[in-house]
């Protein structure tokens, strides 16, 4: 009997294992894990829920690369910020590359990854939430005022978003506001990237952006979608 339930627990633990091995979401990540694994910090960097999945990270990186982006704004630093800083710097890129956050406090804890030559390879922009006039359900944006003089007259062919937060219900659409502030501040060809689209919020800005903008967004996987104004080459994997 003993060694029955041994079998048992043992089949069933095979089954989970083969589950995982087999899940696109955990195949997809472990490999560009594997692939950008050189551009990730020296010192142990913690990866959480809220971080941007190594798959879609991964696709925006090919995306710079592959369609030669001069001009690059996330919404939102985190792990991509330390990645594409350390790559732009390794690789000798001419890449223009802001990051945009609300809290002082992460913004160091970021900066104090960066070797010196990183450091100089990106701009951070400390911008509180505030009241926007571009904001739905009065949700707050960063402040648009410290945006456009630390900004300027720059001009972005690449803008990720995955910031401010949007994780409860009655934040679940302050993330639109980007849409609306870069309408002005675009190249004349652009891709824009939209993280956490599996949730209700980001479903709701992506169906508004598509009747007031005319984007059209396309799938990378089951969190992370795109839009942009022209064909270019495929980056995705």
């Amino acid at each position: 009997m003993l060694q029955l339930k041994k079998e048992k627990m043992l089949n069933k633990i095979k089954t989970i294992v083969k589950e995982i091995i087999q899940s696109p979401k955990i195949s997809q990540d472990s490999i560009a894990l594997m692939w950008l694994k050189d551009f990730f910090p020296e010192k142990y960097f913690a990866l959480t829920s809220s971080s941007l999945r190594p798959h879609s990270l991964m696709n925006w990186i090919n995306d710079i690369i592959i369609n030669k982006r001069t001009s690059v704004v996330e919404f939102g630093s985190g792990i991509s910020t330390l990645v594409l800083s350390n790559l732009i710097a390794h690789e000798n890129l001419d890449i223009n590359f802001v990051s945009i956050d609300e809290s002082r406090e992460w913004i160091k804890v970021l900066d104090s990854y960066l070797s010196i030559e990183q450091k100089s390879k990106v701009k951070f922009i400390h911008a509180p939430l505030t009241e926007c006039n571009f904001s739905l359900k009065n949700s707050k944006w960063y402040d648009s005022s410290i945006l456009e003089k630390a900004i300027g007259h720059i001009r972005f062919d690449s803008v990720l978003i995955d910031g401010p937060i949007a994780f409860r219900k009655d934040i679940m659409l302050s993330r639109y506001p980007a849409f609306e502030f870069m309408q002005k501040r675009f190249q004349k060809e652009y891709i824009i990237f939209l993280d956490d689209t599996n949730r209700d919020g980001e479903k709701e800005i992506m169906k508004i952006c598509q009747r007031r903008f005319g984007y059209k967004f396309l799938t990378i996987n089951d969190s992370f979608c795109y839009a942009q104004t022209s064909n270019n080459y495929n980056f995705i994997f």
